[in-house]
């Protein structure tokens, strides 16, 4: 296995800041000896220059989550370490957000309906280049291809969406070629999408498209798609057992799977929810390849939330400036609510007479309910007494469709409680204007995440803004939401909690409902099959409701006490600072040095 390169002890100027720091290094360099067990040659020291090639089915110009935002930032602090960096996406061309970019002037045509081959199959290829990106950006065009509109996984039959995937990653070798990128390539593939990347460069290897290049999967979810014989067959010219994408690639990768937490990466293989419902067909690839966690970086920008001032006096134990600034921009929230006329809008928040010192929760995300656990906030909320506590709701579709009958199924849920708590919830069932998600975002006086799973989060967004985090512990959320209280935490995360909650800083609430070993499988199995409304009964669930129910009780006493709340206000905001997208590129780098 010549790719298992030695691996220089890492430098003491690479700062860690992050508990997850030193596991990274510990089970990377563990990983690093075993591969080492079986390789014959000489190792190589030298760092040898390369073009990393990163490939999303997300780009800026077609978002559906966490991914878009990562490649947002993640190459570019690549790039800023000194690697020759690449940016290849589909070029979505349905979707509202890439017709404007390219309407205005944002991608140059670098070549129109190339014939691209992979096996027997040639795929006619047009190839734009994004001119105002910091870093080289191409988008590909494949007639038939990428079609999806909203979103760029809205495909009604899964399989056009696999086969879309397909030709993309068989595409690239040959696109690759044509731009001049022919040796030395290593490709990061994020996500199943395009981790047959794997695959298709192992073929351009063979067909002598390309010399020289190895690959790896990082895994921002546990998603994964099925594969039968006929597509590895017809698109990458391999014939392969019917399997699915990520065992296939992720167990044909040159390197180790990476997640974007340390502790999704335990939950992966230890988590009832993941190793037994979701990724169960993963964990012998997982046992085989290594999997690492490599936490994100900052989710937004840490600066003008607050003046310079106001934070410099809060350090000395001054808050009073914070406390200002924060609450204007809490009356900014809500004159955005008060002045808000939208006919979408379901109930409406209110403030009588004391009501202004109420904490306000904000609660936002996709639609998706087998994740998100947005339900269990409104069983929850409805435990508080009326008026002590405001709730604003902003959900979008996601991969739904506003309109149709599951979207509206799931939005009479909601409309029941803010019905039964008027003047308490407001819903906004639509996608906020960026603009607009700031100000409530910074306004709010609690984020709330109440995720079944979160692979990292993005808690930080609140954090930076002055808005503490109340959370359920799990993912990344972990290591972002530092708690006034610890929970109670399944034994698994034993090392990924090395340290992490010894600080003197707090940043939020975090809530885990006690783990039965004996039954959990079995009831998120239940809870993920039943339908929200029906969900109540299921012990498991319960449980979930009770410790978040504790939970906005701990935020309601932590805000009545306002210079604790201040205080963590201002933890907040140094926890996040902890969070660097150069720190996670020098350890995908340490990473890409393992694969020459």
């Amino acid at each position: 296995m010549a790719w298992a390169a030695n691996l220089p002890q890492s430098s003491r100027r690479q700062r860690e800041k992050l508990p997850s720091d030193r596991l990274f290094n510990r089970r990377l360099r563990g990983w690093q000896e075993e591969q080492q067990n079986q390789c014959t040659k000489t190792p190589c020291r030298k760092r040898i220059k390369r073009t990393v090639v990163l490939l999303s089915f997300e780009n800026t110009y077609a978002s559906a989550g966490g991914l878009a935002t990562v490649i947002r930032y993640l190459p570019a602090a690549l790039q800023g370490i000194g690697e020759r960096i690449v940016f290849i996406s589909p070029f979505h061309k349905n979707i509202g957000s890439t017709r404007d970019a390219r309407r205005g002037g944002r991608f140059s045509c670098v070549f129109h309906r190339y014939p691209v081959k992979c096996n027997d199959r040639e795929f006619w290829v047009t190839c734009f280049e994004d001119k105002t990106s910091v870093f080289t950006s191409y988008f590909i065009a494949i007639d038939g291809c990428f079609e999806s509109c909203g979103s760029p996984y809205a495909y009604g039959d899964q399989k056009h969406l696999v086969r879309d995937a397909f030709c993309f990653s068989a595409a690239v070798p040959g696109v690759c070629a044509k731009l001049g990128f022919t040796e030395r390539i290593t490709f990061h593939a994020h996500d199943w999408e395009t981790a047959p990347i794997v695959l298709a460069a192992r073929e351009a290897q063979r067909q002598g498209v390309l010399k020289r290049c190895s690959s790896f999967v990082t895994l921002h979810n546990s998603f994964d798609a099925f594969a039968d014989r006929e597509d590895y067959s017809r698109f990458l010219g391999i014939d392969h057992r019917s399997s699915s994408i990520l065992q296939t690639c992720c167990g044909l990768a040159n390197g180790p799977v990476t997640t974007v937490s340390s502790p999704f990466a335990a939950e992966l293989t230890n988590d009832p929810l993941q190793k037994e419902l979701f990724a169960p067909h993963l964990q012998s690839v997982f046992a085989g390849k290594g999997l690492l966690g490599i936490e994100n970086g900052l989710f937004g920008d840490h600066s003008g939330w607050f003046s310079d001032e106001a934070c410099a006096r809060a350090r000395t134990g001054d808050l009073s400036l914070l406390s200002e600034e924060k609450n204007a921009n809490r009356r900014a929230l809500i004159e955005q609510l008060a002045g808000s006329s939208g006919e979408d809008r379901i109930g409406r928040i209110r403030f009588g007479p004391g009501q202004r010192i109420v904490p306000l929760f904000f609660l936002s995300g996709r639609m998706d309910l087998g994740q998100k656990g947005f339900d269990t906030v409104f069983h929850a909320f409805s435990r508080l007494p009326k008026g002590s506590a405001k709730l604003f709701f902003c959900p979008s579709p996601g991969s739904l469709s506003p309109g149709d009958r599951t979207w509206n199924d799931t939005l009479s849920f909601f409309a029941e409680y803010a019905k039964e708590r008027s003047g308490d919830i407001e819903i906004w069932p639509y996608r906020l204007p960026f603009e607009q998600y700031q100000v409530f975002l910074s306004g709010a006086d609690y984020l709330l995440m109440p995720s079944f799973y979160e692979p990292f989060g993005a808690a930080t967004e609140g954090l930076i803004r002055g808005t503490p985090v109340v959370a359920r512990a799990t993912g990344g959320l972990i290591l972002q939401v530092l708690p006034i209280k610890q929970p109670p935490m399944p034994s698994f995360y034993d090392q990924e909690l090395e340290n992490v909650w010894s600080g003197n800083s707090s940043s939020g609430i975090l809530y885990r409902e006690s783990e039965n070993r004996n039954t959990d499988a079995v009831q998120w199995r239940q809870i993920l099959s039943t339908p929200i409304h029906a969900r109540v009964g299921i012990p498991l669930y319960e449980r979930m409701v009770d410790a978040l129910g504790e939970g906005l009780q701990s935020a309601f006493k932590l805000y009545r006490n306002q210079q604790d709340y201040l205080g963590v206000i201002l933890g907040g905001r140094e926890i996040a600072s902890n969070f660097s997208w150069q720190s996670a590129a020098r350890k995908y780098r340490r990473i890409y040095d393992l694969l020459i």
